[in-house]
């Protein structure tokens, strides 16, 4: 699979997983990060700033917790912890969102797998190719799982979260 139908597939899943998202993350507007909040914004939207480089007070705090430090793995459960996710079915991660419709310079395709599988997947593209997905990068990240959850880091350790409303519950 190429990189062309690596992302029209995950854009495909990530519209039946959060369908919110039709109108603004599409390859003709881009699909970018802040694409994707905005389509966050029309369900339960949470933001936790706490872990930004300038930090910001706030009632979230993830930084308390740990915030961005460890590996990949041990992050992603402490996003899911702080969020309150427990996300089933299919996993729809992009580790490098593209702010345009350039997905031919970013080297790291999107994945999809089981979400039990997430964390073992983070684990292997770290080691594979030291790609530290959480190292406050220019990366963005995005994770929609097929049970209707999103969440995402940007490159300025912004964490974001919601569940989608128009998403029927898988099961």
């Amino acid at each position: 699979m190429n990189k062309y139908e690596a992302y029209s597939e995950s854009i495909r899943l990530i519209h039946k997983y959060f369908p919110e998202s039709k109108s603004t993350f599409t390859k003709e507007l881009g699909i970018g990060i802040y694409n994707f909040i905005t389509s966050m914004k029309f369900c339960d939207f949470n933001l936790d700033l706490s872990c930004t480089h300038g930090g910001s007070v706030q009632e979230f705090e993830l930084s308390e917790k740990g915030g961005f430090i460890g590996d990949n793995d041990k992050v992603y459960q402490r996003l899911l912890l702080h969020s309150g996710f427990k996300p089933e079915g299919r996993c729809v991660i992009i580790p490098d969102v593209v702010s345009e419709n350039d997905w031919e310079s970013y080297s790291v395709i999107p994945i999809i797998c089981d979400s039990d599988m997430v964390g073992r997947r983070l684990l292997e593209l770290e080691t594979d190719s030291n790609y530290e997905i959480f190292d406050g990068s220019s990366f963005d990240t995005l994770f929609v799982f097929e049970s209707g959850e999103a969440m995402g880091v940007d490159h300025d350790n912004r964490f974001f979260w919601a569940k989608s409303k128009k998403r029927k519950v898988i099961g």
